[in-house]
This record gives C-alpha cells, structure tokens and sequence, in this order.
C-alpha cells in the first residue's frame, strides 16, 4: 500500500481476459495509447456544454450523425492549455522519465491468476455475505429481548418529564464513577495514552454509558487536525468491546472514505437518507429499525460537513425510527466529532453550515425551514470538549514547528509572510545543488499529487499510467466501454415534450436505434473522464500492479469506500 501515488479509476471491465488466459493466447503487452493523445475538456469544472446526458430535439440518431469540426472553441482551447502546462511541468522535473530503479519495491507485476473465479454478479453476492458477517460480530452479544422501543424508551432511564425528585445537595455537586468499571477505564486510559483533554471527553461518555439514570447525552468534541478525536473514538470502542456491548456504539461519517477510516458507515447508508429527504417506506422503515437495533450511542465524525438541513434530517429520521417525534434525535445518545476550520458542507458550504449566519433569517420555504430546525437542533448540543494539544506532530525541530505554525493559521485564513515564505521553500525544484524536495525524489515519486481540476488529474493519471507501464517493463491493456442511447420523454421549460438521451450501462440486447454510430463511438472513447459528469472514463488503461482506486461505495464495513486506494492484480469479465 506504499505504492499508492498515481491513481486511476477502475470501474467496469468488460474483457473476457480469464477465458483468453486460459485458452493461453493472451498477450497483456499490447500497445498502449499514444501518449501525444490528449484529453478534450473539462465539463465538471470549467464548463456545461455538451456532456454524456446530451438533449436533443429528436430521438433519431441517425439526424444527428454530421461531420465534426476540428477547430477547437475557446473553452477547450483553454483546456488542452492548462493539460500542455501539467505535461510540461512533469516532464520539466522528470517525473515523467523512465526510472526503474525507483518504482516500489512492493508492487508486484508477475503473479500466479486468482484461484478464486467468479462474475460480477457473484462477487457482490460474496461481498454482502462479509458485511453481514461484520454486522453480526458487531450484534453478537446483544440480549435477546433488546429491541429499539425498550432501549430507547424513557422508562429504561427511569426519566419521567415533569416529574420533581428531591435529592441531597451533594448529588449536584458530587461526580459520577462507576465503581465496576473504574479499573477497566483507567487501564483503558492507559493504554491508549489519552492526554487530560482527551480522558476529559473519554470519561463523559464512558461514565454517561455506565449511569443508569443518566439522560440523553448531546456531545461535541472538537479541535483541530492531530488533536486525536479519533484516538477517543478508538478508546470508546475499547470501552464497549470489554464490556461486550460493542451493538450500543453507532460510528457514522458523511463520506465513505471517512467512515472506512474509523470503521463505520456513512450515515446516508445507515438511516436510509437521500438528498430529497423523502419519507421512508413502511420496508425502508423496518430495514432501518433493524439496524439500529440495540443501538444508544452514534459517533458521527467530520461534522464540518454536515448542513443545518443535514442536521434535521438526521433528527427526524431517528424520530421516525425510533418512533419518539418529541425528543431530539428520538432520543438517541449523538457524539458529534470534526473541525469546523476544515471542510465544509459540500452544497452551500458556509452558507449552509451549522455556524451560518443567514439560516433562519427568512425561513418562508419548506427547505429553509428544516434548515432552521437543523440549526436549533445543534444549538442543543452543550456538551463540548475542545482538544487543544496537538498529538500527530510533537517533534521539536524547527521546520516541525514552522510547519505547526502554517497549519494553525491556515485555519483561520491568517497565514502571515512568514507562513508563505515557509510554504514555499517545499515547492518541488529539480535544480541541481537546490535545496528544495524535488517531485522527482525517490520518497516523493510515487505519492499521491492532488489537483483543483479534473482535467488536470486526468492528465496526471495518463503520463503516470504510461510511465508505470514501462517501468514495470508492461504495455498498458485498454478496456472499452459499451454505450448505448436509449431516449426517454423530457420536457423543457416551455413544457414541449422532447427526447433526453442518457448513457446507461447496456442491460438487454441491443437494436440498431440504440447503438451509437462508430465515429460517434470513437469520439466518446477519446474524451477523458472529466468530460462527462460521472466521471466515467469511456477507456481504461490498465496493467497489472497499478494503482488504482475504488470510484463507488461498495461496502463502508469492508472499507470498500469510494477513494480507497489499490493496485491491480488481475482480471476477468
């Protein structure tokens, strides 16, 4: 996994390459793509012209079959410029040159062919047996009789709304230890070497988790990168692990890629939430009880990324779940996690976050309204622990501390002349006696490279690819894909019913209306992926022991995640 630096989408393969291997006329040295090939344009950043999903006035393909211009437009103009200045800057460092010497000793290109054979159809089938294998581990040692509605309930607390107790002064002022599990979370403490701000945040829940009486718990713990959030975590689930109550912690993420991090799932996934916010099915429903069967505790992280309508719901699905519209959450115990100087909501982003100023001003629709609720709903949350101390860098040297100086800026968007200049001492240079890191250094070659736009991840992932290919002494394999036309009924704003033709992975056979024409075809195999708006490559190049990464969330309990990284160790249709 050290060998993870150019990334490339794999998705579909439709090569019978097993049964050509078998037959053993299969050659995987065929020619590669002729590297001054280079991509159209960029539609998911830099325009919204002509895509996969194209409307057209007519359903007839036939019509629409012209002659192309080979004169470029200003926007793609624009492209293959910035794609010409990536090239010329890799190739300027030298990371584009053929170096054996320094490709990952652990990449592996010759290999015995899997023993295990198996379709697509089969391997998803193999692939939701494990997960409910995870989630059975999970749910092992859960009493039988639990079920959300006695878990949940209020009498399971021994809360009753308006009713008075009276209690000795010391109760308010005394601290709650549980003397069963005293010595469990101290060694717990221990071993994972929390600091006071984390044993601080450790010890509420863990405490909270062993009250009988306790109510309903609404926590934050923040802090910036390193502060060790997720070391908190990790001790919480120790926690539940020892006392094998592991089904009462919940851990939820907005992405697949964080969720996989921690061992958990999205919370799309989990509570059945899609971005319209429909109501769920009575099935849906019962789906989602079961999932949450025994569950009283949700670590949702990265809560940056959530939205204030986001908020509400996820309150109102657990309502609904739960069947407990008047509580919070229906009552379930939410620890929240992230740092609100990191990401922000995907769609709005300040604009739509749970600090934003302008929700709630003028709440006349439907929407602004949840986003209103989703706003309050996380103003209820009064339980906050901020880890200040920084566990990830500890280091005493003073490009360390430099570097912790740019970072706690950054931040807050204050990064002083200092910062920059520090900042740009690490720009890659390929002078000779420089003293700058190079792009091209045996420690720096075959890490990830992140770019703002998809055309240029695209080019990235063309020149590595090649360059991979011949240092490992391969020829690249391309993969093709299969595109149809099938038309559906749309109407436009004026309400005249036109036809919308959509790029569908083919699923019956196909009719002379449905294939596309082969220069239509071909035009369509040359596009990078950017050009359309799944990023969907309509070739894949490939060779054994390349990396590659995963494009779908297939299995967050398997960290099958969209944007977990691998290589390619063979393939079959």
């Amino acid at each position: 996994m050290r060998n993870l630096g150019i990334r490339y989408e794999c998705l579909d393969v439709r090569d019978d390459f097993h049964a050509q291997l078998n037959k053993g006329d299969i050659d995987i040295t065929v020619l590669w793509e002729d590297p001054d090939v280079q991509a159209m344009q960029d539609m998911d950043e830099m325009t919204s012209g002509d895509n996969v999903n194209v409307v057209q006035d007519d359903c007839n393909i036939e019509h629409h079959v012209h002659d192309f211009s080979n004169e470029l437009g200003k926007c793609e103009k624009a492209q293959t410029h910035l794609m010409s200045e990536m090239r010329a800057t890799l190739q300027d460092l030298g990371w584009t040159e053929n170096i054996p010497e320094l490709l990952n000793q652990v990449v592996h290109v010759r290999h015995p062919p899997p023993e295990v054979q198996r379709n697509g159809a089969a391997w998803k089938t193999v692939v939701a047996q494990k997960r409910t294998e995870v989630l059975q581990l999970r749910s092992q040692n859960m009493p039988e009789n639990s079920n959300s509605k006695t878990i949940h309930s209020t009498a399971n607390n021994q809360f009753v709304p308006d009713n008075v107790r009276v209690v000795k002064k010391s109760y308010l002022s005394s601290l709650f230890v549980s003397k069963e599990w005293q010595a469990t979370i101290e060694d717990i403490y221990i071993l994972f070497g929390l600091n006071q701000e984390q044993g601080r945040a450790f010890r509420i829940v863990v405490n909270h988790a062993c009250d009988p009486d306790s109510e309903q718990l609404k926590m934050y713990i923040g802090g910036m990168a390193g502060t060790g959030k997720s070391q908190v975590l990790r001790a919480l689930s120790e926690f539940f692990s020892q006392r094998k109550e592991l089904y009462r912690l919940l851990i939820l993420a907005p992405t697949g890629s964080a969720a996989a991090l921690l061992g958990g799932s999205t919370y799309h996934s989990v509570l059945g939430i899609n971005s319209d916010g429909d109501r769920p099915s009575n099935t849906l429903l019962s789906q989602l009880k079961s999932k949450l069967l025994g569950v009283q505790y949700i670590f949702l992280d990265e809560v940056s990324m959530l939205s204030c309508r986001e908020m509400y719901l996820i309150s109102a699905r657990l309502a609904r779940i739960l069947n407990n519209p008047d509580t919070p959450f229906g009552g379930m115990n939410m620890i929240f996690a992230g740092d609100f100087a990191q990401l922000l909501p995907a769609i709005g982003g300040e604009h739509t976050s749970l600090y934003s100023r302008t929700v709630g001003r003028n709440p006349t629709s439907l929407y602004d309204q949840q986003a209103a609720i989703g706003k309050a709903l996380w103003h209820q949350v009064t339980t906050v622990v901020i880890l200040r101390q920084n566990m990830r860098q500890r280091t005493e040297s003073v490009e360390d501390a430099q570097f912790r100086e740019a970072l706690t800026n950054m931040r807050y968007k204050a990064c002083t002349a200092e910062d920059i200049a520090f900042l740009r001492s690490r720009v890659s240079s390929n002078l000779p006696n420089s003293l700058r890191p190079s792009i091209n250094d045996a420690r720096f070659r075959n890490i990830s490279i992140i770019t703002c736009l998809n055309l240029l991840k695209d080019e990235i992932n063309r020149l590595g690819a090649l360059r991979f290919a011949q240092e490992s002494n391969q020829n690249l394999v391309d993969f093709f894909s299969i595109d149809t036309l099938p038309s559906e009924d749309v109407k436009d704003g004026s309400g005249a019913s036109k036809k919308r033709c959509v790029r569908r992975k083919p699923c019956r056979e196909f009719t002379e209306h449905d294939k596309i024409k082969p220069n239509i075809q071909k035009i369509i195999w040359e596009q990078p992926p950017c050009a359309n708006t799944k990023l969907v490559p309509g070739k894949l190049s490939l060779c054994v022991g390349m990396p590659v990464m995963i494009r779908n969330n297939f299995a967050m309990e398997l960290c099958m995640t969209k944007g977990q990284e691998g290589f390619v160790y063979a393939w079959q249709s």
